[in-house]
């Protein structure tokens, strides 16, 4: 480089390595006490952080490291310790993994050295705008973005056009993306899209505007006025215009102003003249020269003298401190404080690619200019004369440069000043008007640095093979082979594929590395990667608060395994898996780090894992978290310290607690980057940990690749699976014995994942209509939960819907989303019968009851009416009339009641959204026993018509498989209606706004029997209490609390449930009540028994109970208890075996009901059995949006949900 050329002292890193060069200077500068102790007291923070790192990076470990000699190093360290001394970060430097750490690393040498806030010194990258007090939201009109339009990175910007759902149009202006940007032919493809409108703005006839179907031409700087602001000196200059635009070319403001009147908008900020910007610019930065005056003199400086960075020692921080450790590092995923990491050196013959600017382009601008052509002639890669005679070439060689992106056929060019190792191509080429149609740019996976989203340019690895080593057949096939993608999620820069990277390349994987926390996991289509693999990293699975990126990459793992595509989780990411698919992850209280053997399962001998030898070779373990196993996974392997190290999900999934693919070089990154941790771990050393991997390493990187290589056949090979499966049938009940089988995913599709699919219409209400239909016809006669079903009548408003969407007009928040509606609640033009014999079918249902009326306006399919206990007074769902309903997990169960048809319907994939009601439980009772959500709201909030007989017991509520979609469904049903004089004020709340607010700080009660005298199952006590510890670990204030009522709760419940019970009844005819449920004619009889002073005593006594509630909600903002003391028990029982009394096995639900609270029941687990077990949430009065809050917030660590019955 002619800089470097120019230096007294030419320090020359491995690409990389600038991180750990930046350490080892450290290192000699802390030893020769040339640290400015009292500048860092002063002005900085987290120092005590990075120096315990520095013993260990000296002269001797930055050569082996970076490649800089260790005399090297040492003078330039007590060059620049000694100052005063300026530091130059380029560009260049963050184009790498780590990027984002090189720099902060980088930035500790004029900080410790207190090289700040005096002349000469600071450090220096370059200025923006702002630093000649330009208002960078005046430029932009960033005010102007009502909808806040995600940012694209050009590293995405190939995917982004491949998505035909998303993207529809282009528009480029100054810049040849096809020569700029990664995943060159990918991107080339994209762009050839007939569906993809591109419109490109530009000089000349570019690459890009060689796809575009219009070409708007583009004036150049000597044909406009404008302003330039240096990148390095505090200037102003004015550019001012030479010649007039020939023919129709515009400059771009121009262009654009021009759109905005085409395109209707209004703004005066889209219309302002160039010569007003320009005058508003100027007055900005305080210059007193208006354009004229500047453009007489050209350039002025914004400062009369030299600036001094940072002269008043405050910087633009929380703390105004220099903040060397900062959690906000942390809360994205990466180190705390800058560590001294290098990237690992190319392995099996790579060569890694710099691709700096030529001295002859600036990016690409002028690439076609024919004296720049003559200048750069013939496409060259330079090496390095000892690199390019190990492998046999000349100066003049053709080769071949080639990876899983693309080739590029290039000439050896001999330079001492490349290192080896290392590829120097230049960038900037026009593609078109090279012989290979690309340029180094085809060679760029896109991959993202670690900080910032930048490019990872120099970190590009190639093979280089002459081009007359490769046979015209050998060509051939390369250039035929389909590309495989490998997805690598990465949680921090020193834990990465190691010897697994090497396999996957051989085997023809595109491998590309997301950083967790830095990276926009949303933006990836889970079903899309060939192979998924989630890394660990030094974080708990449950630590949703701090790091929020964790419930992406939970939602995107739920996705991906309900598909049973292939996906390995390693250590943390084993452990996102086991949150994904529904089990528990929490702290084990000890930790397992070091080498230590595995123990195999008969079914993990049967599995690749075999490979690994374990009783020859320990493994290595790291963690201190330990799991439950999933539901339907296959244990594989355990360890002396815990049961559960590997399982196997379904044919393609693979989770391991433990490290396979770590390399003994590998591990001398952790080794620094662990350190904290190592200290402080009693009976932990760096000595030992090196000492255990000299002996192991060797042997264990051979098995780990037979492994991993035998693992990767076996998801490659579709026949193949991971571990035996079988699956027997007993009473039509799927009975899984080995790993869950691939369920239909439209089947279990959320009711908020519905209505983004009919948004970008990949799916249609009608298409969505008829399969659950055809699904109900499959699994209603084995399941019984529909007792009316009207075809015509749901693919009519499927229809209906279908045309709204198709028009972009849905007409509400549920616009085609199917619902079942339970038989207690009136549905204009449908019988509802009540579960009851006693009701004629043959009459005129007019009426729609307040929550059907609301779905109805918003858009809903109704599927049909779901089976009740005869008008709702027991808790199993069995009556007269429809007989015995069953669970979906057990068809020998029952489902609970008295919605119990509606909770059997969602688990069994029956539709996404049911309506429930609730008068002692009959929401949350067959939601805990189904495994589905399901919230009885405040009394009042959910408007009722006609007036319930049951007085202020029983209300209506929304029922779901995910909380998500019960808050969307909540929202509709609780709009007002007229008829209920009753209701309280509507809330006009969205309730989906601040449902992930999380549970951090609500000071929280648990109550593991609610003061009652029921025992509870241990399977159901030991659920709700790891559940309820869940809570805790999510940031909330958790107490056990000791309840005690004043009075038996069930003396005060039963007289006012029985009085209501015997009113309604006498609204029916004799011959009538002969047709009734023994059972509801005694609670009638009970009813009839009492006095009207027996039933205002109950009263009374209710109030009492109520006060004691509340005062307990003056403590607390919930409260936490088991929905049900035991698990669904035998269908066709009216109670489970050994209760006598209805009331005694339902102890926990009918409180609430009694104090008009909200409450819910959410899946929290599963028996050894595979029944489900219910956690009741419960809130004050008019809380409910706090319930919907919280256990939104337990459902993204424990999606119960996703796991599927049928």
């Amino acid at each position: 480089h002619p800089t470097a050329a120019q230096a007294d002292l030419h320090l020359q890193p491995f690409p990389g390595s600038d991180a750990a060069l930046a350490f080892a200077l450290l290192h000699v500068i802390q030893r020769e006490g040339l640290i400015n102790e009292q500048f860092l007291a002063n002005h900085t923070l987290g120092w005590e952080e990075v120096l315990p790192l520095l013993p260990q990076c000296t002269p001797a470990w930055g050569e082996a490291v970076t490649g800089v000699p260790a005399n090297l190093i040492e003078e330039a360290a007590k060059i620049y310790g000694q100052g005063p001394s300026l530091l130059w970060l380029g560009q260049g430097l963050q184009r790498q993994p780590t990027g984002g750490n090189v720099f902060r690393a980088c930035s500790l040498l004029p900080i410790v050295t207190g090289n700040i806030g005096k002349p000469g010194a600071g450090f220096l990258y370059m200025n923006g705008t702002a630093n000649r007090c330009i208002d960078g939201d005046y430029i932009t009109g960033g005010h102007l973005n009502q909808d806040s339009p995600a940012s694209i990175s050009h590293m995405d910007l190939a995917a982004r056009l491949e998505d035909r759902v998303n993207t529809q149009a282009l528009f480029c202006w100054n810049n040849n993306i096809v020569a700029s940007s990664p995943e060159q032919k990918r991107l080339r493809k994209a762009l050839e899209r007939e569906d993809l409108f591109t419109v490109s703005l530009d000089l000349f006839a570019t690459d890009t505007t060689d796809y575009a179907d219009i070409v708007l031409p583009a004036a150049n700087f000597l044909e406009f006025d404008d302003l330039v602001i240096s990148y390095f000196n505090y200037s102003i200059s004015a550019q001012v215009k030479a010649t007039e635009p020939p023919d129709e070319a515009l400059p771009n403001q121009e262009i654009f102003r021009r759109l905005a009147t085409a395109m209707g908008f209004t703004e005066p900020e889209l219309f302002e003249s160039d010569a007003s910007i320009i005058a508003n610019l100027l007055k900005q930065t305080g210059t007193v020269l208006d354009f004229a005056s500047l453009s007489k003199i050209g350039t002025v400086n914004y400062t009369a003298q030299p600036v001094i960075q940072f002269a008043d020692l405050q910087f633009p921080t929380p703390s105004g401190k220099i903040e060397i450790a900062s959690s906000s590092f942390e809360l994205a995923g990466l180190p705390r404080a800058p560590q001294p990491f290098a990237d690992a050196r190319p392995a099996n013959g790579k060569l890694r690619v710099l691709s700096p600017a030529s001295p002859w382009l600036m990016n690409s601008s002028y690439g076609n200019d024919s004296k720049i052509g003559d200048r750069i002639s013939y496409a060259d890669v330079l090496l390095n004369p000892k690199e390019a005679q190990s492998r046999g070439l000349a100066a003049g060689t053709p080769v071949l440069l080639s990876n899983n992106t693309g080739e590029l056929s290039l000439k050896v060019v001999l330079s001492e000043d490349v290192p080896c190792g290392v590829a120097l191509v230049y960038k900037g080429r026009w593609p078109k008007l090279d012989p290979n149609h690309a340029n180094v740019n085809v060679l760029n996976p896109g991959n993202k640095t670690d900080l910032a989203e930048s490019s990872c340019v120099h970190a590009v690895e190639v093979d280089i093979t002459p081009i007359s080593a490769i046979s015209s057949s050998a060509k051939s096939s390369a250039a035929t082979l389909p590309v495989k993608t490998a997805l690598c999620l990465r949680h921090v820069a020193f834990e990465d594929l190691g010897t697994f990277e090497p396999i996957l390349n051989e085997r023809g994987y595109q491998v590309t590395y997301m950083e967790a926390g830095a990276n926009d996991l949303t933006a990836i289509n889970p079903l899309e990667p060939d192979l998924l693999i989630v890394l660990g990293g030094p974080i708990g699975v449950y630590e949703l608060d701090d790091y929020p990126f964790l419930k992406d990459e939970i939602a995107l793992l739920e996705k991906r395994l309900v598909a049973d595509l292939p996906t390995l989780g390693i250590c943390l990411g084993c452990q996102l898996m086991v949150r994904a698919l529904g089990a528990s992850v929490y702290p084990s209280g000890r930790k397992e780090i070091g080498w230590a053997p595995l123990i195999l399962t008969t079914a993990g001998k049967m599995s690749p894992l075999a490979e690994l030898a374990p009783e020859l070779t320990p493994v290595l373990h790291w963690h201190g978290d330990t799991f439950d196993l999933p539901q339907g996974a296959v244990h594989l392997a355990a360890s002396a310290e815990f049961k559960h190290q590997a399982f196997a999900w379904g044919k393609h999934c693979l989770g391991l607690q433990f490290h396979a693919e770590v390399s003994r070089q590998g591990l001398e990154r952790w080794l620094i980057g662990h350190t904290l941790e190592i200290n402080t771990t009693p009976g932990l050393s760096v000595t030992q940990l090196r000492a255990d991997t000299e002996k192991w390493s060797a042997t264990y990187e051979k098995q780990g690749t037979a492994f991993f290589t035998r693992w990767l056949t076996s998801i490659e090979d579709k026949g193949s699976a991971t571990a035996p499966l079988t699956v027997s049938e007993s009473n039509g009940h799927l009975q899984l014995k080995g790993n869950q089988p691939k369920v239909d995913e439209l089947a279990y599709m959320s009711a908020l994942e519905l209505i983004e699919r009919y948004r970008d219409r990949t799916l249609s209400p009608v298409e969505v209509a008829r399969y659950i239909l055809e699904r109900i016809s499959q699994y209603n006669p084995k399941v019984n939960a529909f007792c009316l079903l009207d075809e015509e009548t749901t693919l009519a408003m499927a229809k209906a819907s279908e045309q709204r969407w198709a028009k972009g007009e849905p007409c509400g928040l549920v616009d085609g989303v199917p619902i079942s509606i339970k038989d207690l609640v009136l549905t204009k033009g449908w019988s509802t019968l009540r579960g009851s014999r006693a009701i004629a079918p043959n009459q005129d249902w007019l009426q729609d009851a307040p929550v059907v009326a609301r779905l109805r306006e918003q858009g809903a399919v109704f599927l049909g009416k779901t089976t009740t206990s005869e008008s709702g007074h027991k808790v199993v769902t069995q009556s007269p009339l429809t007989g015995i309903t069953r669970n979906p997990w057990d068809l020998d169960k029952t489902p609970g009641g008295s919605s119990g048809g509606a909770a059997a319907a969602l688990a069994s994939g029956m539709g996404p959204l049911a309506v429930g009601t609730d008068g002692a439980g009959s929401i949350r009772i067959p939601a805990s026993f189904c495994g589905v959500f399901g919230l009885k709201p405040t009394w009042g909030r959910v408007p009722v018509y006609p007036v319930s007989t049951f007085g202020r017991l029983s209300t209506m509520g929304p029922m779901a498989r995910t909380v998500s979609d019960a808050a969307l469904m909540y929202t509709v049903i609780t709009q007002p209606d007229s008829r209920d004089c009753f209701a309280l004020p509507h809330d006009q709340r969205n309730y989906l706004e601040g449902l992930e607010n999380g549970v951090k700080g609500l000071r929280i009660a648990f109550s593991p029997n609610l003061g009652q005298p029921c025992a509870v199952d241990p399977e159901v006590s030991k659920l709700v209490t790891r559940a309820a510890a869940t809570f805790a670990e999510l940031g909330a204030h958790v107490e056990t609390v000791d309840l005690q009522w004043p009075c038996n709760l069930k003396e005060v419940f039963l007289p006012i449930w029985n009085a209501h019970y015997a009113n309604f009844l006498s609204l029916y005819a004799p011959e009538q009540l002969q047709m009734m449920d023994e059972g509801l004619l005694a609670i009638a009889k009970a009813g009839n028994r009492l006095s009207l002073l027996d039933y205002l005593e109950a009263m009374n006594r209710r109030g009492i109970i109520c006060a004691e509630v509340q005062a307990l909600f003056n403590q607390y903002d919930l409260l936490l208890t088991p929905t049900m003391p035991i698990v669904a028990f035998e269908a066709g029982r009216l109670r489970p075996e050994g209760f006598e009394d209805d009331w005694e096995w339902v102890p926990y639900t009918y409180l609430f009901n009694l104090t008009e609270q909200p409450a819910a029941s959410i899946p929290c687990g599963f028996t050894q059995a595979g029944l489900p077990v219910g956690l009741q949430i419960v809130g004050s009065l008019y809380s409910d949006y706090l319930i919907l809050q919280a256990a939104r917030c337990f459902e993204m660590t424990h999606p119960y949900g996703k796991t599927f019955a049928l």
